[in-house]
């Protein structure tokens, strides 16, 4: 007889079949396993339990399904097979929410994707010609090989933005404005980032209508569903994606290891469903059927998660979840019961990590031991006479059961969502201010922009009317507005001065703004906020008093309608 891998067999005829298990070498015999049971009694103790029934024939032993069981659980060469652990890793690391930026070729863009990529937040940028653009990122400090190597750059504009830019998006940096700088520049834009003589402006390219508000608009529209929806996180770590998946990671663990004769299976029924289905019989005092998968070949780790999702659609009966922590075919179990309707719809059940109860061969544990969720080796469903330490399943009828499985996958409680502001939008300071010159007798002290509105195609209206869009359409947002920007260093964005009033004049780095931008991404408290930043002391308040006040309304604003846009000339 060949030699085959060491498996653990019950005694034959016991009443707790889920129990009792003791080493066998070879494939036993219905009249060997008892004598081979007994030979090995004082080295595995065997709880002896009731034999059958008093003049009850017993049924022919299946050995051949014994052996087809074993060979797949303990095959003597590997068959290739699923690795959901090495798979979840896979995803984990892709995971992280997506930071979506336009305007990264931008003064404040380029360097925000500097501070992004150095907070280590996945970052993807909009831009229309990427090999320009990562000349320019790479000149800003941006880095594309290497451990911090997660800058995307795709093509487009804010009117072409593909929907499978969309995907794994948790935030969106608006750093796009129209194109304005000095008359008769030179190539490199000296005149503009030089940012403290004043000449005469002109827009560039397009114009403020496209850009500032319906390049915005569509931006918005775009991502609306993505960035005000809370997803909680669930992570697929079984998915019965194939038939060919399902065949190479579950195999029958029926109650024919200790003699009995129930016999299920489990079937593909399509994209993400299984079928668990057979007979569960009490036959040679059995009656209990299961599913389980393989051991994993690499542990799937489940840090951050708190329990287990499962779709599935029942018959009325009681089945137990089990997930193994090891490798081992006989080792500690961790059990949860889940009662199933008999009317056949398709219900969800979350299984907490903390409600599985650690159990050896049908016993509970009381010694202390946990379920490990950093280290789910194996899956196992089974419907069971017996439920655990002696006690039967309510709810169990012996004859034909089915249970369809959708995927089992990890849940969080808490959304794995950014902290802060979906949106963030940089605009320009003195945006209303235009709406509002009866507020400003010195016409002379407005800021460029605000004085030369009408021959810039209305800028400051069209950026107005982009900030509507926003407010009216994102849950969760932060709207900068910066003062004169400029390429002097950086006071650091904690020294800046803040105002929600659009009267505050100066200047600022872009510096500031770019790890301005990336401090409000984890500031879980920022909701709905519009506010202006200079570097000018004294004449601001501080960002917490500006930012952390509470969502900011629009319903009594009097100088323009909501959401305004700019009437035709």
């Amino acid at each position: 007889q060949p030699s085959l891998p060491a498996i653990r067999v019950p005694l034959p005829g016991s009443e707790r079949m889920e129990a009792g298990f003791v080493v066998v070498r070879g494939v036993p015999t219905q009249s060997n396993a008892t004598l081979v049971a007994n030979r090995h009694r004082r080295i595995l103790p065997v709880a002896r339990a009731t034999e059958t029934k008093p003049g009850a024939a017993r049924q022919p032993w299946p050995a051949g399904r014994f052996l087809r069981d074993l060979v797949f659980f303990r095959p003597i060469l590997k068959p290739p097979a699923p690795d959901p652990g090495r798979e979840f890793r896979k995803k984990r690391s892709a995971e992280l929410p997506v930071v979506f930026v336009t305007g990264a070729t931008g003064g404040v863009g380029k360097r925000t994707v500097r501070e992004l990529q150095q907070a280590g937040y996945p970052t993807r940028c909009l831009v229309r010609d990427v090999a320009r653009a990562r000349a320019i990122l790479e000149e800003a400090g941006v880095e594309f090989q290497g451990g911090k190597a997660n800058v995307e750059l795709v093509g487009g504009d804010l009117h072409n933005i593909h929907p499978d830019l969309v995907k794994r998006v948790g935030a969106v940096v608006s750093a796009t404005g129209v194109k304005v700088g000095p008359v008769d520049d030179t190539p490199d834009r000296s005149k503009y980032y030089q940012g403290v003589k004043f000449y005469d402006p002109v827009v560039l390219e397009d114009t403020p209508e496209n850009v500032e508000y319906l390049g915005v608009k569509n931006l918005v529209k775009v991502f609306q569903e993505q960035l005000n929806a809370s997803s909680k996180g669930d992570e697929e770590i079984i998915s019965f994606a194939t038939a060919d998946e399902v065949k190479a990671t579950w195999g029958m663990t029926d109650d024919i290891v200790m003699g009995g004769v129930s016999e299920g299976k489990l079937t593909f029924s399509g994209p993400g469903i299984a079928r668990f289905e057979g007979v569960v019989s009490t036959g040679n005092s059995g009656g209990f059927s299961s599913i389980r998968t393989r051991a994993f070949e690499s542990a799937v780790d489940l840090t951050g998660y708190d329990g287990f999702r499962i779709k599935i659609k029942g018959d009325g009966q009681r089945y137990k979840f089990i997930v193994r922590c090891d490798s081992n075919w006989d080792g500690v179990a961790y059990c949860k019961s889940f009662d199933t309707v008999p009317a056949g719809y398709w219900s969800t059940i979350d299984i907490p990590f903390e409600e599985l109860q650690p159990v050896f061969r049908a016993r509970t544990l009381t010694d202390g031991t946990n379920f490990d969720k950093r280290r789910v080796m194996a899956f196992q469903i089974m419907l069971s006479k017996f439920e655990y330490d002696g006690n039967l399943n309510p709810s169990f009828q012996a004859g034909p059961f089915k249970l369809e499985l959708g995927p089992i996958a990890a849940y969080r409680k808490k959304s794995r969502d950014m902290k802060g502001p979906k949106f963030i939008h940089i605009g320009s300071a003195g945006t209303t201010r235009v709406l509002r010159l009866d507020e400003f007798p010195d016409k002379e002290k407005l800021p460029p922009a605000v004085q030369m509105n009408a021959m810039l195609g209305r800028i400051m209206e069209w950026k107005f009317a982009g900030e509507d869009v926003i407010r009216e359409n994102i849950d969760k947002y932060a709207i900068i507005r910066p003062c004169a920007l400029t390429e002097e260093n950086q006071v650091g964005w904690d020294k800046l001065c803040y105002s929600t009033g659009d009267t505050l004049t100066g200047k600022v780095s872009r510096e500031d703004i770019a790890k301005l931008v990336v401090h409000l991404l984890g500031q879980r408290a920022i909701a709905r906020t519009t506010f202006e930043v200079s570097d000018s002391a004294g004449s601001g308040s501080s960002l917490s008093d500006v930012a952390f006040g509470g969502p900011e309304t629009q319903g009594d604003r009097a100088y323009a309608k909501f959401p305004f846009v700019p009437e035709s000339n």
